[in-house]
């Protein structure tokens, strides 16, 4: 994870509230990395935290986006984030890219979280860290919530 999502990332929308413990678990365990983008990148990042005012993108999707040709797969909410990483040449064109939604589930899926527990952890979500879901999610959000 690039050094300017993670540090969105790190910032608990909860009051009081805190993940550091959990964030330093997996940055030892090499589950998580913290990265810095190349100079390369960084022009990438740019264009897309300085295009025009409708495009433009906020500071952690434009980091996660610059450094994504390194990975497989990205985690992105937000719609302009999404089409940009569906249409950008810079951005990996073999690049899998999931919704918070998606992987809360996932996580749900492979710790045998209840269904309570996972609806409760994407309602607060929603609630305290305006996690977006995507429209082709939007079915699974419903699913989840009437479960």
């Amino acid at each position: 994870m690039e050094e300017r999502t993670l540090k969105e990332v790190r910032k608990h929308p909860i009051p009081g509230c805190d993940h550091a413990e959990t964030i330093r678990a997996l940055l030892s365990s090499g589950t998580l990395e913290e990265v810095r983008m190349t100079a390369e990148e960084y022009e990438t990042y740019l264009t897309f935290v300085s295009g025009p005012l409708g495009a433009r993108l906020d500071d952690g999707e434009s980091a996660a986006l610059a450094i994504s040709s390194r990975a497989s797969s990205i985690v992105l909410d937000e719609r302009k984030a999404r089409r940009r990483a569906a249409e950008d040449a810079k951005v990996s064109k073999n690049l899998t890219v999931a919704s918070t939604l998606r992987l809360m589930l996932t996580s749900g899926q492979r710790q045998a979280w209840t269904t309570q527990k996972v609806r409760d952890l994407v309602t607060e979500a929603r609630k305290s860290a305006r996690m977006g879901v995507p429209k082709e999610d939007a079915a699974l959000l419903d699913e989840l919530l009437s479960s």
